[in-house]
């Protein structure tokens, strides 16, 4: 039974996430901590309102594994791993953008 229940919406601005999205890189692994634990630390620490929410999506976007996942033993990505996936993924979308140009007729790149 999930007895997990979620903060209402709140959203941060550019420069609270840039600065919970640092701390998320830092610290998330190492405290061992759930999202929720881990919006407390983080709005005492920054001085802003944070959620759980918040810090799910951040903590998804940056690849960063959840508690469940460290204490299972998943593999943590590290910043050069998701580098390399980004790249990988905007050569992809170049290629892609390439033969959709193509087929639009546009001029050549």
């Amino acid at each position: 039974m999930n007895t997990h229940t979620r903060s209402p919406l709140h959203r941060l601005n550019i420069r609270e996430s840039m600065r919970l999205a640092e701390l998320l890189e830092k610290e998330f692994v190492t405290k061992r901590v759930s999202d929720d634990e881990f919006a407390k630390y983080a709005e005492e620490l920054l001085g802003f309102k944070i959620t759980d929410g918040n810090v799910r999506g951040l903590r998804e976007a940056l690849d960063i594994p959840s508690l469940n996942a460290i204490l299972k033993g998943s593999k943590i990505i590290t910043a050069e791993e998701r580098i390399l996936r980004l790249e990988t993924d905007l050569a992809d979308l170049k290629k892609r953008f390439e033969k959709l140009h193509e087929q639009l007729g546009g001029p050549t790149l």
